[in-house]
């Protein structure tokens, strides 16, 4: 009788130690501290696999984003908090009507749709609004300001670079202050009879600006740095598949090709 009361003393204490067992599992499992070994290894096996396909752009990974989270457009001052992109792509200013007319030369001013007063006073007053944004937050522009070889673009980099040259604003680039560069990749090929097509104009566009700048995103105070582009509303379409009216800016990133339209404050 004594043999068979320690064997149930025995089997009890097994029981209540089995059963404590469970409890702490369960207790773990509650608090999210208990993995198990399979799961442990499928979810690091999983993490590699992701950081393998699909790494992060060095220039970029620690970077605060905003305005990128869905394809609405972002007022300029949200814009300037996190920039995602690295290029802005601006219409030239108003010029009232469309193309150009009959008798077009590029050496000519006269001879080609050319921006009015309202177009003049907008380009200055976008210009006037990047300053602002870019200043209160931080962000550095490329010197370089490109552009379309057209009057109407070049009047607008020139009115756009002289309102940031007065804001004194921080640059980066050869020059150490801004300056307007002629790229005839931002060409209109709205008339292929002007001498330019959609196909040479993008090819040239891709191998002068956009390509070089995405293997050389450049970071200051943790935001990427900006480069301006003065164009035609057909090669902002081209470019992100999307248009903007007269004077507006649609920012893009180089690497990852997505673009959003930044809302310019009014007046």
């Amino acid at each position: 009788m004594a043999e068979c009361s320690g064997v149930k003393k025995a089997a009890i204490a097994t029981a209540a130690i089995g059963a404590l067992a469970a409890i702490v599992c369960i207790a773990l499992a509650a608090t999210g501290k208990f993995e198990s070994g399979v799961a442990s290894s499928s979810s690091s096996s999983s993490s590699s696999s992701s950081s393998s396909t699909s790494p992060a752009p060095a220039a970029s990974s620690n970077l605060t984003r905003t305005c990128s989270d869905s394809s609405q457009p972002c007022t300029l001052a949200e814009y300037a908090k996190g920039p995602f992109g690295d290029v802005l792509l601006m219409r030239h200013a108003l010029a009232p009507g469309g193309g150009d007319p009959d008798g077009f030369n590029l050496n000519e001013c006269k001879s080609q749709r050319n921006l009015d007063a309202q177009g003049r006073q907008q380009a200055i007053d976008v210009g006037n609004a990047m300053a602002a944004a870019f200043l209160a937050n931080g962000v550095v522009m490329n010197a370089d300001i490109f552009t379309s070889q057209w009057c109407r673009c070049l009047d607008t980099a020139n009115l756009v670079s002289s309102a940031l040259k007065n804001s004194n604003l921080a640059t980066v680039g050869a020059s150490t202050s801004f300056r307007v560069v002629q790229e005839w990749g931002l060409n209109s090929f709205y008339q292929p009879e002007h001498g330019f097509t959609q196909d040479r104009c993008i090819e040239r566009l891709e191998s002068a600006i956009l390509t070089p700048l995405s293997r050389s995103q450049q970071v200051r105070q943790d935001k990427l740095v900006q480069t301006l582009l003065v164009t035609h509303h057909v090669t902002v379409n081209a470019v992100t598949g999307n248009t903007v009216s007269s004077g507006g800016i649609r920012a893009y990133n180089t690497r990852t090709r997505q673009s959003r339209e930044i809302i310019l404050p009014s007046g």
